[in-house]
């Protein structure tokens, strides 16, 4: 076998290796990504079951999924406030960890910039009355600075739910409950910027505990009540109408789950 025919086996070898390499990688990114709809499923199951665990796995050996926790500083934060009657209410203020799979645009490459929603939209709230429907979960397919990344995080509920009459106080007040989805990471943990998993595991979704804390009644001068909630970089409103000389009370239902393999 002469040189030439060496290099030529050679150079075939090497762009075989490529090739499969990278088909591979792509293939990591689709069942990374099913494997991430399956966990926002696991955990928006079990967030209001105290003490409930489900899981989703995962085989990561070309990418790395990333745990941010609720102590550093790339967490999410969750805010929600209420405007009624020209004031503002905090009804509930804190930080979650997220989830996020990287890989390298090497093997996936949609574009410097690239951004779409696989689950949810960009709102940072879902509202209605008695029947909102949607999943607590929001995925994006992200690109930038070489990477491609599919983020999860939870946005926040909120439903006008009943209208009862107060008989000590001769007026009607509205229920508004509010749902939470709070993220924590195991506390040893809490200390990294972020924790990367990679090879086979199962990823667990534990519920820690389901508070309930009411706000109110305040008295919607205007004839409505409305919410401002902020999930990570977005804002979202929504305005309950009150029927003037009616109350209005917040139910803020808070489901702290632990994210941990």
């Amino acid at each position: 076998m002469t040189v030439t025919t060496v290099s030529l086996v050679l150079a075939a070898s090497i762009y075989a290796y490529q090739v499969l390499d990278q088909q591979r990688g792509s293939a990591e990114f689709q069942v990374a990504v099913k494997s991430i709809l399956a966990f926002d499923d696991a955990l928006e199951n079990v967030a209001l079951k105290t003490n409930g665990t489900l899981s989703s796995r995962f085989t990561v050996q070309y990418g790395e999924l990333r745990i941010i926790p609720e102590t550093s500083s790339g967490a999410n934060t969750i805010q929600v406030y209420a405007d009624v009657g020209g004031s503002d209410y905090e009804l509930y203020s804190g930080k979650s960890c997220l989830l996020s799979y990287y890989l390298k645009n090497s093997y996936v490459n949609y574009g410097e910039g690239y951004k779409s929603y696989i689950l949810g939209d960009e709102s940072a709230l879902l509202c209605g009355i008695c029947g909102s429907t949607g999943s607590y979960g929001r995925a994006v397919v992200m690109q930038h600075s070489g990477w491609v990344n599919v983020t999860l995080d939870f946005r926040v509920r909120a439903m006008l739910t009943s209208r009862i009459l107060d008989t000590m106080r001769g007026r009607y007040v509205n229920y508004v409950d509010v749902w939470v989805i709070r993220t924590e990471v195991h506390p040893s943990l809490r200390s990294y910027s972020y924790y990367a998993y990679l090879n086979d595991f199962d990823l667990k979704a534990r519920s820690l505990s389901v508070e309930t804390i009411s706000k109110g009644p305040y008295v919607p001068v205007s004839g409505s009540a409305t919410l401002d909630v902020t999930v990570g970089k977005t804002m979202s409103t929504c305005t309950f109408s009150i029927a003037s000389a009616e109350d209005v009370m917040f139910n803020v239902i808070v489901a702290r789950v632990q994210v941990y393999a």
